[in-house]
């Protein structure tokens, strides 16, 4: 693939010499010589030294070539995760969203599928609303394996030219697309809660937290393509599936070239933690006390069929694994009764869990926060409240 590379242009009327450009570039590409400033060869045109300007005096020159080469960028494209013979949860998730993207951008809508034996996957995608379903079959590529993947997933990114790729923010997505976003010498926006294509210029705008969760970042790729970004299950709605075939399935050769870096030995499926799609989760706070008082709370996760989750500080703590955490730097649910004992309502958290049919709060503090969001509000001890709902189920 050739790599789109865009210049950086300083006007000079607008320059007042400030040198905050060169303070702030991180390959050092900008001198100021001769009583004029220099872009150097080494620029990556990165965008750091147009964003730290303040008199707007640094610009993108892109030149009728690359902007041409980006118009040859078309449609937006789905990385399809299955395991046992399922669609995963978060592809459904981001077929719908995909699809609305496509919309705005007037562009089809293609999901990516790779693995062996997965004709009948591929046939379950036909009938969402999709465009075309991308399928690379081969009997190698029946267990995940990183490296194969991205080999893969490159050679097909590269015969199609797609403008946007969308991953879900899984451990195998999360392993997939930083390997094939360096391959394409492209841009990766991971782990967002957010996507919205911008009116005026028709970028992705691609939401995630920064900074611990503390703040929301918007990012954008103005140049390189294509534009590719993780998402967080349990952000979007998932797609509906037609009575009828929407699209079409088109099977792409690809040159599978085995790797000896890795070898899978054995597969050994892991116990489901906090599923996003669990009807009731009981949120675990430091309120509870002490990490002694987790069996009674599984206790009531038992006799609900509740799954349990927990915030970040009790994660922090060392109190539960970090595979239950909840928020923004953790897992997003949404399910139909979310039970938060012992949890304050920090930002944090409560942006994993604002989407839940119902939110029963329990907390000894009248003025927790969580109980502005909370649809049930019990101001009191929360192992003592505990102890009486055991005794009530």
């Amino acid at each position: 693939m050739e790599v789109l590379m865009a210049q950086i242009r300083i006007i000079k009327d607008r320059c007042f010499e400030c040198m905050a450009c060169i303070d702030n570039c991180p390959s050092k590409s900008i001198a100021f010589e001769g009583g004029k400033f220099i872009i150097k060869d080494n620029c990556n045109a990165c965008g750091v030294c147009i964003s730290s300007c303040s008199f707007n005096a640094i610009v993108f020159d892109e030149g009728q070539e690359i902007i041409q080469r980006k118009r040859e960028y078309r449609g937006v494209f789905i990385y399809c995760e299955h395991e046992n013979g399922c669609i995963k949860d978060v592809s459904l998730e981001l077929i719908c969203k995909g699809r609305e993207i496509a919309n705005q951008l007037g562009e089809e809508l293609s999901v990516i599928v790779i693995g062996h034996k997965i004709d009948n996957i591929a046939i379950e995608l036909t009938y969402y609303d999709v465009n075309k379903v991308i399928k690379a079959d081969n009997s190698l590529l029946e267990t995940f394996n990183e490296y194969l993947y991205v080999d893969v997933l490159e050679q097909i990114i590269n015969v199609f030219n797609p403008q946007i790729v969308l991953i879900g923010a899984t451990k195998y997505g999360m392993a997939l697309a930083p390997g094939v976003a360096t391959r394409l010498k492209t841009g990766l926006t991971a782990d967002c809660t957010e996507l919205e294509i911008e009116n005026e210029t028709g970028l992705l705008l691609q939401t995630r937290p920064a900074f611990g969760g503390n703040l929301l970042a918007r990012i954008i790729c103005p140049i390189h393509r294509p534009q590719m970004a993780t998402v967080r299950p349990g952000i979007f709605m998932p797609a509906n599936k037609e009575f009828e075939r929407k699209g079409f399935i088109e099977e792409v050769p690809v040159i599978i070239n085995k790797s000896e870096k890795v070898e899978i030995v054995e597969r050994v499926a892991k116990e489901s933690i906090c599923s996003s799609n669990a009807e009731i989760i009981i949120g675990i706070g430091k309120g509870i006390g002490k990490p002694e008082n987790i069996p009674m709370v599984k206790k009531l996760a038992n006799k609900l069929g509740a799954e349990l989750g927990a915030t970040r500080a009790v994660i922090d703590a060392g109190w539960m694994d970090c595979s239950y955490q909840i928020g923004q730097t953790g897992r997003v649910v949404s399910p139909k009764i979310y039970i938060a004992l012992g949890i304050s309502g920090a930002v944090q958290h409560t942006a994993g869990i604002i989407s839940s049919n119902t939110i029963i709060a329990i907390n000894r503090d009248k003025d927790a926060p969580i109980f502005k969001i909370a649809s049930i509000g019990i101001v009191g001890d929360v192992m003592e409240i505990l102890n009486l709902l055991l005794d009530e189920i």
